[in-house]
């Protein structure tokens, strides 16, 4: 899963810093971190499946974003959380709370890429969706 991680320039430390955790949590993911300013283009570029920033989703107009985390700069801002089209808001979340958002997407990825795999096999049985835990945490 490809992960984008984006925040203005004068707070690429944090930028880096999460980035930095998410590939120490989780190894096997994708992450690259980049500029705010470079958002629009990267999202083209590497397609990303899942986006923290500090800014809310105003960009992906084509919706192929699976999870995206608003992370506000400011702590007393409260932030949001899209996974799969459904919307919390988000007081301060943790790393924790940000890498079960991702194991989420992962998730519904992973069911989504199943349920295609039936369909070319000619099992075109509908999986159930894999639970959505990111509601309780918030």
């Amino acid at each position: 899963m490809k992960v984008l991680v984006a925040y203005e320039y004068r707070y690429r430390f944090y930028r880096e810093v999460i980035a930095r955790a998410i590939v120490n949590h989780r190894p096997h993911l994708q992450v690259r971190h980049v500029g705010l300013e470079q958002l629009k283009r990267e999202l083209g570029l590497l397609d990303p499946h899942a986006v923290i920033s500090s800014q809310p989703n105003s960009i992906d107009a084509s919706n192929t974003v699976v999870a995206w985390v608003e992370l506000p700069v400011e702590p007393s801002s409260p932030g949001n959380i899209c996974l799969d089209g459904n919307h919390v808001k988000a007081d301060n979340p943790t790393l924790v709370e940000v890498l079960r958002v991702l194991d989420e997407a992962e998730a519904l990825l992973e069911a989504d890429e199943r349920q295609q795999s039936g369909r070319r096999s000619g099992r075109g049985e509908p999986l159930p969706p894999p639970r959505l835990h990111f509601r309780a945490i918030w």
